[in-house]
């Protein structure tokens, strides 16, 4: 794949493909769970946790794996990432 930057035409290495690709499922995964967290949390675990940076990366981590290793939907792998990681930061 070719890319232009600072008019200069640029060839990505296929590491260099596999890598941008990754960050962007990465960023991704963190929206999704941004937005799916108020749907499947009660009230007072998502007022907890909806800012929380460490429980989206987890749970973004979660979500990855569940369609990765587990081949789960993306909805259901989203719902069950959520859930899981909620239940490590409740008090």
């Amino acid at each position: 794949m070719k890319i232009v930057r600072d008019g200069k035409e640029i060839e990505l290495t296929k590491e260099e493909l596999r890598q941008a690709y990754e960050e962007q499922e990465e960023i991704y995964d963190i929206a999704c769970i941004k937005r799916g967290i108020e749907n499947y949390l009660e009230e007072d675990e998502y007022e907890m946790l909806k800012d929380n940076e460490e429980f989206i990366q987890e749970a973004a981590w979660e979500l990855r794996r569940n369609i990765d290793k587990w081949g789960m939907e993306y909805d259901y792998a989203i719902q069950d990432a959520i859930c899981e990681v909620s239940g490590r930061f409740s008090l």
